[in-house]
């Protein structure tokens, strides 16, 4: 079997897997799906590197998937408002459902955080809201970064529960 075959039987056992968990941490669909085509390029690009002694297929694959995901958060540096995402999906036709559904959405995301801690509110409402770096967050609330990273995983946790057990 060459090169290519032997890839491509990868590809097909591994990228729907690493689209779907890349659409799981990344908001925006088209970033996911970039970010999985870059996984799957640079595995093919770097194929003959690949040790099996090393690791299984899986494993190094999911490596690099880690690797572009941790850049991708590190280079994105500028975050879009829960406004702004939502208003790009609003075309002039359905305008005036869509808006009532976004609006109907924006009470909900708030009834969740209200149902957060106020440290856990504000850890939310300082990254997403505010726009703050994860450093930045943590600094303002004499954190580390980690605890910072840790108790916003939380936070959003207990906002998709929160989703969940509503039917969201």
């Amino acid at each position: 079997m060459n090169r290519e075959q032997e890839f491509e039987k990868i590809y097909n056992e591994y990228y729907p897997k690493i689209l779907s968990y890349l659409r799981k941490r990344v908001a925006n669909y088209h970033d996911a799906e970039d970010l999985a085509q870059e996984v799957m390029v640079a595995g093919y690009t770097n194929f003959e590197k690949y040790d099996p002694g090393k690791a299984s297929v899986g494993t190094w694959i999911y490596v690099i998937m880690g690797n572009r995901l941790k850049n991708y958060y590190r280079d994105k540096k500028t975050f879009c408002s829960l406004e702004e995402e939502w208003l790009l999906e609003i075309d002039g036709d359905n305008y005036a459902e869509q808006a009532i559904m976004f609006e109907e959405m924006r009470n909900i995301l708030i009834c969740a955080i209200k149902t957060l801690s106020p440290r856990e509110q504000e850890l939310v409402r300082a990254r997403y809201f505010q726009k703050k770096s994860g450093q930045e967050v943590a600094e303002s609330l004499n954190i580390t970064p980690g605890n910072a990273r840790a108790a916003l995983s939380r936070a959003i946790a207990k906002i998709r529960i929160y989703f969940q057990q509503n039917g969201y």
